[in-house]
């Protein structure tokens, strides 16, 4: 017992250390070296668990990863450059520009966490008003409303589909929320009692997916061409998956097989991820792990 007891102190000891480490270290370091802290708790964090959960010892692990991750300035993967631009024949732009000026009120830094909600209830008004077909959308991990066996009730993103003549667009003012650097690491995939690496990070995988983030930050919608809607709903699939699916798989190449149809049945509800992938693989890690020491970065 004694010989166990030591070993939980050992890793306590090593995780304070590396969480000041990281507090008073440079600041071209702390990314790289909160990186390598996510790989330590990865790797020790089996021994927590006990009797199919993770143990109440944990907490303390996970209360200084979270200080650490406090540590990282709060900046941007990715730039926005928001558009401001109001052309008030155009109601899309109207709706963009009326809603942002709400969001930001004279904060254009604002990361805008936690505001899906309000802004996509502000874009359903807007839309009203202007006589404009929409639809508010909330999205649940999984692509489902059993959404409390994935994230205890928490994770959703709420966003609209708007309808302009024959076109339909998504409309997303609180998109740059995934894109903060202190949630893009790929190696917070797996840490037990953390949400997984944010959709941002995957966005920025291939020039596709890019171009496509890019536009949404920029102007706030994006028209449902059967790229961006792909590019779009793969950000936040792959942002479900935790690290079972990879260690199970051997699947690192971050790419999913659903199309845009596929996604199209998701949102209306007709399927889910869940139902291709099952729960074990998404959302909080909730196995222990065939190889604690898997990396991301490679």
């Amino acid at each position: 017992m004694k010989q166990t007891r030591n070993k939980y102190d050992v890793y306590k000891a090593v995780i304070t250390k590396k969480y000041l480490d990281i507090k008073g270290g440079e600041y071209s370091d702390q990314f790289n070296n909160l990186e390598e802290l996510y790989r330590y708790v990865r790797s020790i964090q089996n021994d927590y668990f006990i009797d199919g959960n993770f143990s109440s010892e944990f907490n303390y692990i996970i209360k200084y990863l979270k200080r650490a991750e406090e540590v990282i300035p709060r900046e941007f993967i990715m730039e926005s450059n928001l558009s401001y631009k109001i052309d008030e024949d155009d109601k899309l732009m109207s709706i963009i520009y009326n809603v942002r000026n709400i969001l930001f009120d004279n904060n254009i830094n604002d990361s805008l966490i936690d505001k899906c909600t309000y802004s996509s209830n502000l874009v359903s008004r807007c839309a009203r008003d202007l006589e404009l077909s929409n639809r508010r959308i909330v999205l649940y991990p999984g692509f489902t409303k059993e959404h409390s066996l994935l994230h205890f009730g928490s994770g959703y993103h709420a966003f609209n589909i708007v309808s302009v003549g024959e076109k339909n667009y998504i409309v997303d003012l609180t998109y740059r929320q995934f894109f903060l650097k202190d949630r893009s690491s790929l190696e917070r995939i797996g840490v037990c009692s953390l949400f997984n690496t944010t959709p941002g990070k995957f966005m920025m995988m291939n020039e596709s997916r890019i171009r496509t983030a890019s536009k949404l930050l920029k102007d706030g919608y994006i028209e449902m061409t059967d790229e961006n809607i792909k590019n779009y709903f793969d950000g936040f699939a792959l942002s479900y998956r935790n690290a079972t699916y990879y260690d199970e798989t051997d699947d690192f190449s971050f790419t999913t097989n659903y199309s845009p149809y596929d996604y199209k049945r998701f949102i209306n509800e007709e399927d889910s991820q869940l139902n291709h992938e099952g729960i074990d693989r998404l959302g909080f890690q909730k196995k222990i792990l065939r190889n604690p020491n898997i990396r991301f970065n490679k």
